[in-house]
């Protein structure tokens, strides 16, 4: 198709949409600390401002994990206590 002056719909230009610069946040490569919520690179291990390690576990799992810890530590606890008191 032969290009016209009057077409004012060119799709060689940019969109207004594309010309927006407030997403940025969409395709930054940073993210906040969740102690502080200091800015640090997406996939850093440590915080740059307070120091705490930047861990990718999730809470819930690591709850289970603890609950499980705990338990195990009480299991053992009381069976040393059974066998202290039976001796």
């Amino acid at each position: 198709m032969p290009y016209r002056d009057d077409d004012e719909d060119d799709r060689d230009d940019p969109q207004s949409a594309d010309m927006d610069d407030d997403d940025t946040a969409d395709d930054s490569d940073e993210s906040a600390c969740p102690l502080c919520g200091a800015t640090m690179a997406f996939d850093a291990i440590k915080c740059p401002q307070c120091g705490s390690w930047v861990n990718a576990v999730n809470p819930a799992k690591r709850r289970i994990e603890q609950f499980i810890w705990s338990a195990v530590t009480l299991i053992i606890a009381a069976a040393l206590i059974y066998v202290w008191v039976l001796r």
